[in-house]
């Protein structure tokens, strides 16, 4: 397992301020970051993309801001994000492609371009719970896969969401 840890209380700063990715992921597998703050100044382009179907990803206390697009695109399997702060993104905070479990829980998305959390698979595996989402210009939390069998349900309970743009 490869940890990127800072410093507890501190949360230094990874910036880009280009197009590129703060963090890019083609099958890497089992990283922890934790207590770091990733900024993206470009005008696109995504914080974290894992678009090369990495898993056992796990964001702890991490602040994701500014991005050109996706704050979190997660296509992997075994993600978690826990306590942590996604804003300022040109896109959804967070957007879900893979098939894989994805667990969102006690984190503050606020102020994307898009949805708070998208969930665009068929197979959405993914829990999102005691989050406040606020203040996105799309939806709060937005399904628009089609699962295809119940056990591929997901779990949405206990957010907080109100002022975000799309009904």
């Amino acid at each position: 397992k490869i940890i990127l840890i800072g410093k507890t209380g501190v949360r230094p700063a990874l910036t880009v301020s280009n197009t590129a990715v703060v963090i890019s992921s083609t099958a890497i597998a089992n990283y922890r970051v934790e207590n770091l703050e990733l900024i993206q100044q470009g005008a696109s382009g995504n914080v974290f993309d894992s678009s090369g179907a990495a898993s056992n990803w796990e964001f702890v206390n991490v602040k994701i801001s500014d991005g050109g697009g996706i704050g979190l695109l997660i296509n992997g399997v075994g993600c978690k994000v826990t306590a942590c702060e996604i804003t300022g993104c040109g896109g959804a905070g967070i957007s879900q492609t893979g098939s894989g479990l994805v667990i969102v829980e006690g984190c503050y998305i606020h102020d994307n371009g898009g949805d708070g959390i998208l969930n665009s698979s068929n197979a959405p595996g993914i829990a999102i719970v005691n989050n406040v989402i606020d203040t996105n210009a799309g939806r709060g939390i937005y399904f628009s896969g089609a699962p295809t069998s119940q056990a591929q349900a997901s779990l949405v309970m206990g957010n907080t969401i109100y002022a975000n743009g799309a009904p």
